[in-house]
């Protein structure tokens, strides 16, 4: 393959994805919050938590 043209089709596919990529952090990110706020109030509210983030 020629290398300017993947270059130019990364150009192209940048914007694209970078609010995919942005999204899926936030979601991991407050998944991450989440986990670590239940985990303080009990073990059941943060089974109940890990279940509700995977659904």
């Amino acid at each position: 393959m020629n290398k300017t043209w993947n270059l130019k089709e990364m150009k192209k596919l940048i914007p694209l994805a970078l609010p995919v990529l942005v999204v899926n952090l936030s979601i991991v990110g407050m998944g991450a919050v989440d986990a670590i706020v239940a985990g303080r109030a009990g073990v059941t509210d943060m089974a109940a938590v890990a279940l509700g983030s995977s659904v």
